[in-house]
């Protein structure tokens, strides 16, 4: 999202490397159980999320996980 000129935007899309990480497992193509994803480079906003592989349980997980700033704070009435 640009606001004027300034840029919100988030750099690192948790839930896009979340749905990455499935993909590559059912592909069986992921790179190993735990691996850092690096984004926003090119926008001078470099950020990484740790993505790790749970497959102990008969339930496997993924885990995303980084720091974070919050930029706007808001309640939605639905």
């Amino acid at each position: 999202m640009l606001l004027g000129a300034e840029n919100i935007e988030d750099p690192v899309t948790g839930r896009a490397n979340a749905t990455l990480a499935a993909l590559l497992t059912q592909q069986h193509n992921r790179t190993g159980d735990a691996y850092t994803v690096r984004q926003g480079t090119a926008l001078d906003r470099d950020g990484r999320v740790k993505i790790v592989h749970d497959d102990a349980s008969d339930k496997p997980a993924i885990w995303i996980g980084g720091h974070s700033v919050t930029v706007i704070d808001r309640t939605f009435l639905l």
